[in-house]
């Protein structure tokens, strides 16, 4: 499971802050460097940030351009309702902030589309400071092993997702079968 990776990953990091590259991705030769920049002028303001990617599919030519964010106030639940708006391999995380709340991607079994979505939302539920860096720093790359390439399994993976959520996370909203329902 990619989770168990990330998460070792996590632990064994030295560096103050972590950033995420999967196998299949790719970043620009400058994107470490932006990133950088940015922590270095807004160090005590941030614990997340996450650049926008070309998504490229093997077969296919084209490149479309994928814009994340933004961050809102009531972050946590526009993604909950709305969606992902961040990407594994354009994301860097303060490592502080992780041990503090004590997060780590979710290893369950029912969560393997969607760790990377399920760990984004709890760090908006934890009050992380979010910044979205709007310049394509890498590519994220659709082919027919990728993960969420199964398109009944990600939907049930997603289902779980937002049952757990709205049942178990979420505190906005008291009446939880009438706001589970519409997610339907």
């Amino acid at each position: 499971m990619i989770s168990v990776s990330r998460n070792l990953g996590i632990k064994e990091a030295k560096g103050d802050w972590i950033s995420f590259l999967d196998s299949d991705d790719l970043w620009f030769p400058n994107k470490l460097e932006r990133v950088v920049f940015e922590i270095q002028k807004l160090e005590n303001q941030i614990d997340v940030l996450c650049n926008d990617e070309y998504m490229v599919h093997l077969n296919q030519k084209k490149k479309i351009t994928l814009n994340y964010g933004p961050f809102e106030d009531d972050f946590y639940r526009k993604m909950l309702f709305y969606g992902n708006r961040l990407s594994t391999s354009a994301t860097t995380v303060r490592k502080k902030f992780l041990k503090e709340k004590e997060l780590s991607f979710n290893e369950n079994q029912e969560f393997v589309t969607v760790e990377d979505y399920d760990f984004w939302l709890r760090l908006a539920k934890e009050n992380a400071r979010f910044l979205f860096i709007p310049e394509v720093l890498g590519e994220y790359t659709i082919h027919n092993s990728n993960q969420s390439a199964a398109l009944e399994r990600h939907l049930n993976h997603l289902e779980n997702l937002v049952r757990y959520h709205v049942f178990h996370i979420q505190e906005f909203e008291k009446n939880k079968i009438s706001f589970g329902r519409s997610f339907r």
